[in-house]
């Protein structure tokens, strides 16, 4: 199985009408980072992490400094790219502090907030850099969400088909939940020493609901 970070790079980052043009955007960010930013958000499962993940992975490790929860605001240099993931776990005092900050470094970042998005913090952004790069992704259609499961499937080095896919899919309507299923059927055949199939599949997932999955 592929190591998860190194699963993080944009080729694995599945696509479609609703996200093509914030990966390139991502993308591009890297090229030509100074005093910018990008501000990802969305539900949870639609790809915010991959995107961090795969620009820490194109970038010298000396330009960044990473919080996943800020609690000092050092003075950093301008080529460095502070980058912010679910701030919105923030306490509003924590925000309002962060936002100071970013006013008043000089840096660049790169931001994801889960949910919709917070205007208070866009206003900053955008009065800072005086651009928008506010980008939002929707949660994936159908065939995006297939998409992102044959991601997992490949990262997890399985033989599962389109069909069990799709059966994970409907039993699972509420996204992510579907990648939630993908890693405890894994889980399950790995402990029971159970073969994937289209046969199996359907009876793991079966036991995992009278689990309370």
């Amino acid at each position: 199985m592929i190591e998860k970070e190194e699963w993080y790079i944009f080729d694995n980052y599945a696509t479609d009408y609703s996200n093509i043009l914030i990966k390139e955007k991502v993308k591009n960010f890297i090229k030509q980072y100074n005093n910018n930013y990008i501000f990802i958000f969305g539900p949870r499962g639609v790809g915010k992490t991959h995107l961090i993940r795969s620009v820490i992975r194109n970038l010298s490790r000396k330009d960044i400094i990473l919080y996943n929860s800020i609690n000092e605001y050092p003075p950093l240099r301008k080529a460095e790219i502070v980058i912010l993931e679910n701030i919105n776990f923030l306490s509003a005092e924590k925000l309002t502090k962060t936002f100071d900050w970013i006013k008043n470094t000089k840096a660049s970042f790169l931001l994801t907030y889960r949910g919709d998005i917070n205007e208070q913090l866009n206003s900053v952004l955008q009065n800072k850099f005086g651009s928008d790069n506010s980008l939002y992704i929707p949660e994936p259609g159908y065939e995006l969400k297939k998409g992102i499961l044959e991601s997992y499937i490949m990262f997890y080095n399985l033989a599962i088909s389109s069909e069990s896919i799709d059966t994970i899919l409907s039993t699972y309507n509420d996204w992510p939940k579907p990648i939630n299923a993908i890693e405890r059927i894994v889980t399950f055949a790995k402990l029971t020493n159970m073969e994937l199939s289209d046969v199996t599949i359907p009876f793991i997932i079966k036991e995992l609901k009278n689990k309370g999955f």
